[in-house]
Protein backbone atom coordinates (compact mmCIF):
# COMPACT_ATOMS: atom_id res chain seq x y z
CA UNK A 1 0.00 0.00 0.00
CA UNK A 2 1.24 3.56 -0.55
CA UNK A 3 1.87 5.86 2.32
CA UNK A 4 -0.87 8.63 2.56
CA UNK A 5 1.34 11.13 4.27
CA UNK A 6 4.97 11.80 2.97
CA UNK A 7 6.89 13.55 6.08
CA UNK A 8 9.43 16.39 4.85
CA UNK A 9 10.87 17.87 7.97
CA UNK A 10 11.68 20.84 10.00
CA UNK A 11 9.45 23.57 8.43
CA UNK A 12 12.54 25.87 9.73
CA UNK A 13 15.33 24.12 7.70
CA UNK A 14 13.36 23.84 4.68
CA UNK A 15 11.85 27.09 4.27
CA UNK A 16 15.74 28.24 4.51
CA UNK A 17 16.51 25.64 1.57
CA UNK A 18 13.89 26.52 -0.45
CA UNK A 19 15.10 30.04 -0.28
CA UNK A 20 18.35 29.71 -1.14
CA UNK A 21 18.37 26.70 -3.53
CA UNK A 22 14.71 27.10 -5.12
CA UNK A 23 11.44 24.66 -4.63
CA UNK A 24 11.96 21.14 -3.19
CA UNK A 25 11.61 18.24 -6.02
CA UNK A 26 10.67 14.72 -4.86
CA UNK A 27 10.67 12.19 -7.54
CA UNK A 28 9.02 8.95 -7.76
CA UNK A 29 6.80 9.18 -4.27
CA UNK A 30 4.56 6.07 -4.17
CA UNK A 31 0.51 7.56 -3.99
CA UNK A 32 -2.74 5.50 -3.75
CA UNK A 33 -2.49 6.27 -7.81
CA UNK A 34 1.25 5.03 -8.51
CA UNK A 35 4.11 6.19 -8.57
CA UNK A 36 4.24 10.71 -8.93
CA UNK A 37 6.94 13.11 -8.00
CA UNK A 38 5.95 16.26 -6.77
CA UNK A 39 7.35 19.66 -5.87
CA UNK A 40 6.96 21.69 -2.60
CA UNK A 41 7.57 25.61 -2.32
CA UNK A 42 7.62 28.08 0.27
CA UNK A 43 6.78 31.82 0.39
CA UNK A 44 6.21 34.38 2.77
CA UNK A 45 8.39 35.23 6.37
CA UNK A 46 7.06 32.86 7.84
CA UNK A 47 8.36 29.72 8.19
CA UNK A 48 5.12 27.35 9.20
CA UNK A 49 2.68 28.89 6.83
CA UNK A 50 2.49 29.33 2.97
CA UNK A 51 3.91 25.87 1.33
CA UNK A 52 2.76 25.24 -1.91
CA UNK A 53 2.63 21.27 -3.57
CA UNK A 54 2.66 20.92 -7.03
CA UNK A 55 2.64 17.72 -9.34
CA UNK A 56 6.26 17.61 -10.96
CA UNK A 57 4.88 17.87 -14.59
CA UNK A 58 3.33 21.36 -16.43
CA UNK A 59 -0.28 21.99 -15.74
CA UNK A 60 -0.98 22.44 -19.95
CA UNK A 61 1.18 18.72 -20.50
CA UNK A 62 0.16 15.72 -19.51
CA UNK A 63 1.11 13.37 -16.02
CA UNK A 64 4.06 11.97 -18.78
CA UNK A 65 5.62 15.24 -19.58
CA UNK A 66 7.44 15.13 -15.98
CA UNK A 67 10.07 18.25 -15.37
CA UNK A 68 13.92 18.60 -14.32
CA UNK A 69 14.29 21.49 -11.78
CA UNK A 70 17.45 23.57 -12.63
CA UNK A 71 19.69 23.31 -9.61
CA UNK A 72 19.14 26.18 -7.24
CA UNK A 73 16.93 27.98 -9.05
CA UNK A 74 12.69 28.11 -9.58
CA UNK A 75 13.24 27.46 -12.92
CA UNK A 76 11.84 24.05 -14.28
CA UNK A 77 12.17 22.47 -17.59
CA UNK A 78 9.19 19.88 -19.04
CA UNK A 79 9.60 17.52 -21.87
CA UNK A 80 9.68 19.65 -24.50
CA UNK A 81 12.39 21.98 -23.65
CA UNK A 82 10.25 24.20 -22.09
CA UNK A 83 11.15 26.53 -19.12
CA UNK A 84 8.55 27.06 -16.57
CA UNK A 85 8.63 28.63 -13.39
CA UNK A 86 7.74 26.29 -9.99
CA UNK A 87 3.91 28.38 -10.38
CA UNK A 88 3.32 27.05 -13.77
CA UNK A 89 2.79 23.17 -12.47
CA UNK A 90 -0.02 21.21 -12.31
CA UNK A 91 -1.87 21.97 -9.06
CA UNK A 92 -2.37 18.57 -7.14
CA UNK A 93 -5.85 16.98 -6.79
CA UNK A 94 -8.04 18.05 -4.39
CA UNK A 95 -7.24 16.61 -1.19
CA UNK A 96 -3.52 16.47 -1.73
CA UNK A 97 -2.06 19.80 0.19
CA UNK A 98 0.87 20.42 2.47
CA UNK A 99 0.13 20.40 6.06
CA UNK A 100 2.62 21.75 8.95
CA UNK A 101 1.96 19.65 12.48
CA UNK A 102 2.55 21.51 15.40
CA UNK A 103 3.95 24.90 13.41
CA UNK A 104 7.21 22.42 13.21
CA UNK A 105 6.61 19.82 10.97
CA UNK A 106 6.06 19.73 7.00
CA UNK A 107 3.82 17.24 5.88
CA UNK A 108 2.38 16.12 2.51
CA UNK A 109 -1.49 14.54 2.54
CA UNK A 110 -1.56 12.51 -0.36
CA UNK A 111 -4.80 10.86 0.59
CA UNK A 112 -6.70 12.81 -2.31
CA UNK A 113 -4.35 12.02 -5.25
CA UNK A 114 -6.81 10.93 -8.09
CA UNK A 115 -5.98 9.89 -11.49
CA UNK A 116 -3.52 12.01 -13.56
Amino acid sequence: LAPSEFTIGPVESLADEVAERGPLLFPELGTSIGTRSIVVDHTGEVAADGWRVYWAYPADRPSTCVVEQVVDTSTFVDCEGRRLDVSELSPPDAGVFPRVDDRTTLVVDLRGAGTP
